[in-house]
C-alpha cells in the first residue's frame, strides 16, 4: 500500500468565497489559498482568476455551480455575514447562488450539499461564530485564531479530498454463533454484573455475588448437554455447542480479569477452585465412572472447561497473580464418585483429569480429512479479546511445567501443552522473559512449582537423558524445553 497520490489524479478543484477587507484580512486568505494549494489542491481565488474586463457576478456564479469546482470554502467573518443576510455586493450574490445549492438540491443524488463549508475565521464577543443565517445549523471548520487553524487545517484538506478521519467500517458477517443453538440462555446476565460490581465496589458482600454467579453458571451448564441428531453429524452438534458457548466463556473471562484487577487472593482464589470443581463431573459420562468408555456424548465439556481453566489461568498470570495459579493447580478437586481407573486418588483428582480425550473430534478429522489438530486451533482462534495468542501460549506451558514439576501427582503428563503448535518464537512468553529477573523469577515459581531454578534444571536435565529434552507437539512442531522457558537466563539479573 502506497501513501502518494497517483500522479494521474487529477488536483481538486476548491472556490474561496470571502469578503473583502483590509490588508491583514486579505492576506490571511491569501496565506490559506497558498497552504492549501502546497497540499495539492487546486484553488480558485478571484486574486488569481477574475480579470480586470471579466464579470465578476457571472465569476461567482460560475465558481458555485461549475461541477468541476468540487468544493466551496466560505470564510466566515462579521462582515461576510452582514453581506451574506442582507444579500448585499459580491458576498450578498454567492449567497443566493450557494443557498440555493443548499436548499434546492440537497436531495439530489449527489448531494450538493456537500459541496459548501464554512470556515470561520472570526467569533463574536461571546465566542459565537459569524454565521449567514442559512448556514447557522450546518457544521462548520474553526481557524478563529492560530491555535484553532493549526490544529483544524488538516479538517479541511480531509473535506476537500473527501478523505474524513473516520470512515464507517464495513459491516462484517454476524458471527456464527447467533445462527447456532439459539434457544441456549444460560441466565447468567444478572449475575454477572451484580458481581463485577460488587466486586469493583470492594464491597464485604462481592464473594456472595461472586458464588451466586458461578453457582448458577455451573448449574445452567447442563443446558449444553447434547441430545443426538440422526441428521446432522455428531461433530457438528459438538461444535455448534461450543460456539454457542462462546458469549458465556467471554463473560466467565471478563469476570476472571475484574477479580484479578479488584480482588485479594484467598476467598475469591478459593471461589474459582471449587468452581471448577463443581463443572469437574460434567468432563464424564456417566458410564465413566464404572469403565474407561469413549462416550462422546460429553465432548463439548471436555472442551469448554479445559478452556475456561486455560483462559483463567492465563488471565492470571498475565496479571501476575501467581499465588491465585498456585491455588487452583496445587489444589485437588473434590469428586463424589470414584473414577475407578483412576486408583490413585479415589475422590481427589488434581487439575489435568479435567482435560480428557475428544473422541468426536478424532472422528471429525477423519470424516473432513483435516491435516491441523482441532483442539490448538480452536483455542488460539477463539482467543478472548483481552489475551494474546502469546499469553494463551504460556498458560499452557505453565500448565504442562507444573504437570510435572508435582511430585504429589503420580499420573503426571496429562495436560499436554497442545497450542504450542502454534509455533510461538522462543522469547516471547513474558512472564519467563521477565524470570531473568532474580525479583521476577522468584514471585512467579510458585506458579509452575518449582522451588528454585535448580529445580526447573533437574526436570531439563531429567528429560534430555531420556532424550526427551524436545517436546513432540505433534508431527509438524518440536519444541525445545529449556529455551522456551529461557531456562538460561533465569535469574541471572537482580
Amino acid at each position: 500500500m502506497t501513501t502518494e497520490r497517483s500522479s494521474q489524479q487529477e488536483a481538486p478543484k476548491a472556490f474561496i468565497s470571502y469578503s473583502w477587507g483590509n490588508s491583514d484580512h486579505d492576506q490571511w486568505i491569501l496565506d490559506l489559498a497558498s497552504e492549501l494549494a502546497e497540499n495539492g489542491i487546486d484553488i480558485i481565488l478571484d486574486k488569481y482568476d477574475l480579470k480586470e474586463n471579466d464579470d465578476k457576478y457571472a465569476f461567482m456564479e460560475r465558481m458555485v455551480t461549475d461541477p468541476t469546482v468540487k468544493k466551496v470554502i466560505m470564510v466566515c467573518d462579521k462582515k461576510y455575514q452582514e453581506k451574506a443576510d442582507s444579500r448585499s455586493g459580491g458576498v450578498g450574490t454567492e449567497t443566493q447562488i450557494i443557498s440555493n445549492e443548499v436548499y434546492q438540491k440537497i436531495q439530489s443524488a449527489e448531494d450538493k450539499a456537500h459541496k459548501f463549508c464554512a470556515v470561520i475565521k472570526e467569533k463574536d464577543a461571546h465566542g459565537k461564530p459569524y454565521l449567514p443565517t442559512y448556514l447557522k445549523s450546518r457544521i462548520h471548520i474553526d481557524m478563529s485564531d492560530a491555535e484553532a487553524r493549526d490544529a483544524n487545517f488538516e479538517q479541511l484538506v480531509r473535506w476537500i479530498f473527501d478523505k474524513p478521519l473516520f470512515t464507517k467500517p464495513t459491516i462484517g458477517q454476524p458471527p456464527s454463533f447467533l445462527f447456532v443453538n439459539d434457544e441456549l440462555n444460560l441466565q447468567t446476565s444478572s449475575r454477572f454484573r451484580l458481581a463485577v460490581k460488587a466486586i469493583k465496589e470492594q464491597r464485604p458482600n462481592g464473594i456472595a455475588y461472586l458464588k451466586d454467579y458461578f453457582e448458577i453458571f455451573a448449574t445452567r451448564l447442563a443446558d449444553l448437554t447434547i441430545t443426538p441428531n440422526e441428521n446432522l453429524a455428531f461433530d457438528d452438534q459438538v461444535i455448534e455447542s461450543i460456539n454457542a458457548f462462546l458469549p458465556y466463556r467471554n463473560e466467565f473471562v471478563e469476570l476472571i480479569r475484574v477479580l484479578s484487577d479488584y480482588g485479594i487472593i484467598g476467598s475469591y482464589a478459593e471461589a474459582i477452585h471449587d468452581f471448577f470443581e463443581s463443572v469437574l463431573p460434567y468432563v464424564f459420562s456417566d458410564d465413566q465412572f464404572d469403565n474407561h468408555s469413549a462416550d462422546m456424548r460429553r465432548d463439548n465439556f471436555r472442551f469448554i472447561i479445559p478452556e475456561l481453566f486455560l483462559l483463567t489461568n492465563a488471565v492470571l498470570i498475565k496479571r501476575r497473580k501467581f499465588e491465585w495459579v498456585n491455588e487452583l493447580l496445587y489444589k485437588e478437586y473434590y469428586l463424589e464418585r470414584q473414577l475407578q481407573y483412576y486408583a490413585d486418588t479415589p475422590k481427589f483428582h488434581p487439575y489435568f483429569r479435567m482435560r480428557q480425550n475428544l473422541p468426536s473430534f478424532e472422528s471429525r478429522m477423519k470424516r473432513l480429512q483435516l491435516t491441523v489438530a482441532l483442539i490448538p486451533t480452536l483455542l488460539l482462534e477463539r482467543k478472548s479479546p483481552d489475551l494474546s495468542t502469546a499469553e494463551i501460549v504460556q498458560a499452557d506451558f505453565v500448565l504442562y511445567l507444573r504437570d510435572n514439576l508435582t511430585p504429589a501427582f503420580l499420573d503426571r503428563g496429562r495436560w499436554w501443552p497442545s497450542t504450542l503448535s502454534n509455533g510461538v518464537p522462543y522469547g516471547q512468553l513474558e512472564a519467563f522473559s521477565r524470570s531473568e529477573s532474580q525479583s521476577f523469577f522468584d514471585r512467579f515459581k510458585i506458579a509452575i512449582g518449582a522451588a528454585d531454578k535448580d529445580e526447573l534444571g533437574k526436570f531439563i536435565e531429567k528429560y534430555a537423558g531420556m532424550g526427551l529434552e524436545r517436546l513432540h507437539i505433534d508431527q509438524l512442531h518440536i519444541v525445545d524445553i529449556a529455551a522456551l522457558s529461557n531456562y538460561e537466563l533465569i535469574a541471572t539479573k537482580p
